[in-house]
């Protein structure tokens, strides 16, 4: 068939092979004017899985609801295939709503439309986990309005995105897990039969249960437990997957509740430009294992956040197991890199870079366990008109083989290469690192100092804990200074008066050149203990 409508009236199309199909046989038109969403849901709504529903260049006009994928791909002809949402679309402009569904090829653009247009593209909805997806060569433009997202990764794994650009987007990315909670009646039976009105669980989904009185005997509350024998409005729980229904007994009292943690998860991420009004990527509780390479993260008042926005419970985790290599990291006014929860977070050979204030890196826990097991390797920290880096709250950081210099717009006598605050706990440890060039650019030379107080500013309190995470951290010393070069520090290179009192102190075999303490702050020596050893040398001031 060619590209024009062959289907309209009230019956029935139903394609029974993966097919190659085009809307307009529905009778979309890339006109920019008329509404096209019924037509490519109609497509979808046709096809077997393994169909793709394929796009011409021009505008389809999209009105009311999202697209919702559940059989078909949609592939464009390039960045002229484009998807435009009228005011009064609301939600997401496409979902993906099954598995091995995919995006290829094609433009949104939400024309810097006010809510409730909110997101160009959804992932996975509360109950369908999608996944062996890619999502390949979009253009996603003008999505700004707010909490606007230009992707928004709900529930779902081993997705592969590529060649991404993502511009004027309130959020570029918001990658975290759907969270289902509502009130549940038990019965005492064997097993227990719980009733949840509405729910979207599935067998292996992991459930909390929490009451204001007391549990029947076979559940205790804040306990995971595993969904089995899921059906509408009902399910029943096991102690293990897939294992047997457990069953209740005794008496109960109060009102139950009911929690569900869904989870993003295990997807890469390759040669994506994102540019933000707020944050760039966002990743919230249930992100886990996301690796980024050759990523490009412009212009955002954050480039990079991990949070969690609800209280942790036993199926509500933290961010974990994030890597960024060989990317980019730039942010306009707030932090490049702002962590507050989650651990197992890499960086390598990525530059954070271009902040007008507050630290190039802040790292901020509300508690200290709440954010730890953090990697520095290679690439720099620049440009700040803050700190460096700020490490005020939070366990176990690792600096190796980085470049940290500020902006020569620093004002004096306020900010440091990198500063440890008083709620640091476990270990820091900074080798081989480059802290601190003179304006004119040159490593540690001439009179013009870059970082206006200390090149590392450890505070008295930091990584004095009773005892860190464990394991080989722990082992390898909860202060680790070596191998560094610290140049054009004003105040001086290390400062830690009265830190760090901990056992396992090694500081030795740093350089400072061109500080005004020539090399390390005298003060430092005080407070090491005898279990700890120091090695101090300097440069002259020289060049």
């Amino acid at each position: 068939a060619g590209i024009e409508q062959i289907f309209s009236g009230s019956g029935t199309v139903s394609f029974t092979r993966s097919q190659n199909v085009h809307p307009e046989w529905w009778g979309a038109v890339a006109d920019n004017s008329t509404a096209c969403r019924a037509a490519i849901q109609a497509a979808n709504d046709a096809l077997p899985l393994g169909s793709c529903i394929i796009l011409q260049q021009g505008s389809y006009r999209l009105d009311t609801t999202t697209i919702t994928l559940t059989n078909a791909s949609i592939v464009g002809c390039g960045r002229q295939s484009i998807l435009r949402p009228n005011a009064s679309a609301s939600t997401a402009v496409v979902t993906v709503a099954y598995p091995r569904v995919s995006l290829q090829n094609f433009s949104i653009f939400g024309d810097h439309l006010s809510s409730p247009v909110n997101t160009a593209i959804q992932l996975g909805t509360a109950s369908v986990e999608v996944g062996t997806s890619v999502v390949d060569d979009i253009w996603i433009y003008g999505f700004n309005g707010s909490s606007g997202t230009g992707i928004r990764c709900y529930r779902g794994n081993a997705v592969h995105f590529h060649r991404l650009r993502i511009q004027q987007c309130y959020y570029g990315v918001y990658r975290g897990g759907a969270r289902e909670t509502n009130t549940v009646t038990i019965t005492i039976a064997s097993p227990g039969v719980i009733t949840m009105t509405g729910h979207t669980l599935q067998n292996s989904d992991i459930v909390v249960l929490t009451t204001t009185g007391a549990l029947p005997t076979g559940f205790t509350a804040g306990t995971s437990y595993y969904v089995v024998n899921a059906a509408t409005n009902t399910f029943q729980l096991s102690a293990t997957a897939g294992g047997a229904a457990i069953n209740t007994s005794g008496s109960q009292s109060g009102t139950h509740t009911a929690t569900s943690g869904k989870y993003w998860g295990d997807c890469h991420w390759d040669d994506c430009v994102i540019q933000a009004t707020a944050v760039g990527v966002l990743d919230d509780n249930g992100c886990n294992a996301q690796y980024q390479r050759d990523m490009s993260i412009l212009g955002c008042n954050v480039g990079y956040q991990a949070t969690s926005s609800v209280a942790e419970s036993g199926v509500w985790i933290r961010p974990a197991n994030i890597w960024f290599w060989h990317s980019n990291i730039s942010a306009n006014t707030a932090a490049g890199v702002y962590l507050t929860h989650g651990y197992l977070f890499e960086f390598g050979d990525t530059d954070i870079n271009g902040t007008t204030s507050g630290p190039n890196v802040l790292i901020d826990g509300t508690a200290a366990s709440d954010i730890e097991g953090i990697a520095f390797y290679d690439g720099s920290i620049s440009g700040s008109q803050g700190h460096g880096v700020n490490l005020n709250s939070g366990r176990n950081v690792r600096f190796v083989g980085v470049k940290i210099v500020a902006n020569s717009g620093n004002t004096p006598n306020l900010y440091d290469g990198i500063i440890v605050g008083a709620a640091w706990q476990g270990l820091f440890e900074v080798l081989d690192c480059l802290i601190g060039v003179s304006a004119n650019g040159e490593s540690g030379w001439g009179n013009a100092y870059q970082w206006q107080q200390y090149g590392i500013n450890i505070h008295a309190s930091a990584c004095t804990d009773a005892a860190a995470s464990g394991g080989v951290l722990a082992a390898v010393g909860r202060v680790h200074i070596a191998g560094n070069m610290l140049a054009g520090n004003a105040s001086g290179a290390i400062n830690g008066t009265g830190a760090p009192t901990g056992a396992f102190s090694r500081i030795y075999n740093n350089v400072g050149v061109s500080s005004q303490t020539e090399g390390i702050a005298t003060t430092f020596s005080n407070a090491i203990t005898a279990s700890s050893t120091i090695e101090l040398g300097h440069a002259s001031d020289t060049k």
